[in-house]
C-alpha cells in the first residue's frame, strides 16, 4: 500500500462573481487509489479539476498536487514560492 497522497483539498473554494462553482471541498486521495468524481452539470467537477491542474486559481482553501502547495498572490498561481502561471491574454493571429 502506497501512503504517497496524489492531491488533497482544503476548503477549496472558486467563485465566479456570485456564483459559486466549487464550495470548501475538502478530500484527500492517495497515489494507489482509484478516485470517481461523478455529479449533475454544473456541480463543479470540471472547475475542481482545473483548480487541481492549476489552470484556475482558488478563491480560497488549499490545493497540493504531489506535495507541491498551490496559492495565490497578487494574482500570480504560485507552487512552493514559484511562479507557475501568469493571468495574461493571447492574441492568435489567423
Amino acid at each position: 500500500m502506497n501512503d504517497q497522497i496524489a492531491f488533497a483539498t482544503e476548503n477549496l473554494t472558486r467563485n465566479f462573481g456570485s456564483l459559486v462553482a466549487v464550495d470548501h471541498l475538502t478530500l484527500e486521495v492517495r497515489a494507489d487509489e482509484v478516485f470517481g468524481f461523478p455529479g449533475h452539470n454544473g456541480a463543479g467537477k470540471t472547475t475542481t479539476v482545473r483548480l487541481l491542474n492549476w489552470v484556475l486559481a482558488p478563491t480560497s482553501g488549499t490545493a497540493r498536487v504531489l506535495g507541491l502547495a498551490l496559492w495565490v498572490i497578487d494574482g500570480a498561481l504560485l507552487a512552493f514560492g514559484r511562479r507557475i502561471f501568469r493571468r495574461t491574454r493571447l492574441a492568435l493571429e489567423m
